[in-house]
């Protein structure tokens, strides 16, 4: 009887064994999930935290240069416009630098070239059209060099004209021609389009009348008005004047009688209308109407009245004058 409990004791004993070690087995694999789990959460925490640091050295990387772009474009605007400052300087300070008019409706144009040269443009109505000059500044004054209608080298040399203490006119004279038509010695006298009195601003401040239609309707009919009542004399006391048309660059161009005189910026052909009222005591009103023109009964007005002209500037430094009439006026 004393065995037999003894080897049920031993039975229970291995059974309770046997359950403890499958419950700690139970255990282990019931904890290893959940280990694996915190493994992986923590290496996946450490894959977002690495991608946020790579991200955030990026976009600091990609700031950094649009930073450095942004300062090379702003030092690149600024030298650009230190150096149009410069130019415009000197352009203000040379006084050889402008626009000039011949009283025969010859230009002289001049400016200042990307290597501090002179560029020089000399227009010469009916005789030839100098587009291509190149001037130096010497002892002797701004020396030039062109090329003639035959190909040959043109020299000359410019000057300010010592009678004008403004530095509005220049001196042009040939040094050295091949070309019968424009010889030796031949000598130009110019006036500055805008006196420097006038001009405000830095250099290419003042708009060229070709590029400013306004300013040359306005010029265009002050000058028609002054020049007719001039013409007429005492036989109108009022004069009323419209611009039909200020021909363009293009139109110059498109058109042989305008293309030919080589009209500088300043220069601008145009077309009017315009009316003229006959003095007090003034019969015969048929000479107002020779070219063109209607006697209006009921206004006593001369009307549809018209012509074509150039205006430009004048010589003396003053205003403008008209020149190449159409017909009669």
């Amino acid at each position: 009887m004393k065995k037999m409990k003894a080897v049920l004791a031993l039975i229970l004993a291995v059974a309770l064994c046997a359950a403890l070690f499958a419950a700690c087995g139970a255990q282990k694999t019931a904890e290893k999930p959940e280990a694996e789990a915190q493994q992986n959460a923590a290496q996946q925490t450490a894959v977002e935290e690495n991608n946020a640091v790579e991200e955030n050295n990026a976009v600091e990387e990609n700031n950094t240069v649009e930073e450095n772009n942004t300062v090379e474009g702003n030092n690149t605007v600024e030298e650009n416009d230190a150096a149009e400052e410069n130019n415009a300087d000197e352009a203000d300070a040379d006084p050889f630098i402008g626009e000039f008019a011949g009283e025969d409706g010859s230009t002289l144009e001049i400016g200042l070239t990307e290597n501090a040269n002179h560029s020089v443009m000399l227009n010469i109505p009916r005789l030839t059209n100098f587009d291509d000059g190149e001037g130096n500044m010497s002892d002797g004054g701004l020396s030039f060099l062109v090329t003639d209608p035959n190909g040959e080298p043109l020299y000359g040399m410019i000057n300010l004209d010592e009678e004008d203490p403004g530095q509005n006119a220049l001196i042009l004279v040939i040094t050295d021609s091949k070309w019968s038509l424009l010889p030796n010695d031949t000598e130009l006298r110019f006036v500055r389009v805008i006196p420097k009195s006038e001009q405000t601003g830095t250099a290419g401040s003042n708009i060229p009348l070709k590029d400013n239609v306004p300013e040359a309707e306005k010029q265009v009919i002050a000058t028609v008005e002054s020049y007719l009542l001039d013409a007429w004399g005492d036989k109108i006391d009022d004069v009323e004047v419209t611009v039909d048309k200020i021909y363009s660059a293009e139109d110059e161009e498109a058109i042989d009688a305008l293309k030919e005189r080589k009209l500088g910026m300043n220069e601008v052909a145009f077309s009017v209308n315009y009316k003229l009222h006959p003095a007090e005591g003034v019969e015969d009103l048929m000479q107002f109407t020779a070219a063109t023109g209607d006697i209006d009964e009921e206004s006593g007005w001369i009307i549809n009245k018209s012509n074509i002209g150039i205006l430009r500037p004048n010589p003396d430094g003053e205003g403008y004058i008209i020149t190449d009439f159409g017909t009669g006026w």
